[in-house]
């Protein structure tokens, strides 16, 4: 790990990216990392790397630093912009490619374990007498890699099964999704728990009530490929439908409940877009197979005869969208 902290640049004020609009990048990306100045006190300046942010005259070239306590430059690149008269939208947008060249430069000075067991530092900004140690470093994450915490919503449609109108419905989610490398595209692990709404049958003939609730469980991997001012998040998931029924038959006050497994396989694609600091939500869309079907019947006639009442699809597609939590 590492003890590095950025200073946000103080200007320009009104380019494009403007200082502000760097400083926000900043904090969207490396919120932990950030130097301010009412800090002083706690945190050793020698460890501190200025941001130097230079916006051509004609707004046409970015030039940006970083600067050590010594005034050595550790990090210098020049970046093509627009020009002037640049939409807002463009000027975010560069201002988050200068968040993210520090972010994968940050994420070059960090503390790695030897086999030995010995801390081995990779050469970085020089470090004075007093600096902040390894042991106090190793508790701050390394940044780049990530892991979410995702409520979502969505509504998910049934096809190829007796009744699979009426097993349309919202379902909720509780997910966590963990990266497991730093570089793009980055590969990232889910794991998912469901709850869907209730679901009733109440077929006239015979007097029999079903009651359905459905309990997804999933885990998968994906992929965050940059795209835009997002990231494309293509998934294969596989997990279990918990399906808990319970019916009653009317007028002899009998009810039955019981469990069934229904294994699935899933594809989706998402696009997640980063609203503010360390939140960001992801539209989805999911088409899912099947991989075994039940067939709810019921008693007809005397003697009596089985009919079906329901039969779970074979597959489905939903739409939702996630809201996720950053933690690094």
């Amino acid at each position: 790990m590492f003890a590095v902290l950025v200073a946000p640049p103080v200007a320009p004020v009104d380019g494009c990216p403007s200082a502000r609009q760097v400083t926000e990048a900043l904090q969207a990306r490396l919120a932990s990392y950030l130097f301010w100045g009412d800090d002083a006190a706690a945190i050793v300046k020698s460890d501190v790397l200025r941001a130097v942010l230079d916006v051509a005259p004609d707004g046409t070239v970015v030039r940006f630093s970083l600067v050590d306590a010594r005034g050595d430059t550790q990090l210098r690149r020049v970046l093509p912009a627009p020009g002037r008269g640049t939409s807002l939208t463009d000027c975010v947008a560069l201002a988050d490619t200068v968040a993210a060249i520090v972010e994968r430069y940050l994420g070059e000075i960090e503390y790695a374990e030897a086999d030995a067991g010995q801390t081995v530092e990779v050469p970085g900004p020089s470090r004075t007498p007093g600096a902040v140690t390894a042991a106090t470093a190793s508790t701050r994450p390394v940044p780049g890699r990530a892991g979410l915490a995702i409520v979502g919503v969505g509504w998910r449609m049934a096809a190829g099964g007796e009744g699979a109108s009426n097993q349309n419905g919202l379902e909720a989610k509780l997910a966590a999704q963990m990266e497991l490398n730093r570089s793009f595209p980055r590969v990232a692990v889910l794991l998912s728990l469901g709850l869907s709404e209730s679901m009733e049958f109440d077929p006239s003939n015979p007097p029999l009530h079903l009651s359905l609730r459905r309990f997804p469980v999933r885990i998968g991997g994906l992929l965050e490929v940059p795209v835009g001012r997002g990231w494309l998040e293509p998934c294969l998931q596989a997990g279990t439908d918990v399906l808990a029924l319970s019916t009653t038959q009317r007028g002899l006050a009998t009810s039955y409940a019981y469990t069934r497994f229904t294994p699935v396989a899933e594809a989706a694609v998402g696009y997640r877009v980063r609203v503010a600091n360390r939140f960001s939500v992801r539209p989805t869309a999911t088409l899912g197979l099947v991989l075994k079907s039940y067939d709810i019947q019921q008693p007809v006639g005397n003697p009596p005869l089985y009919s079906s009442v329901l039969v779970t699809p074979r597959a489905y597609a939903s739409f939702g969208i996630d809201f996720a939590m950053v933690f690094r």
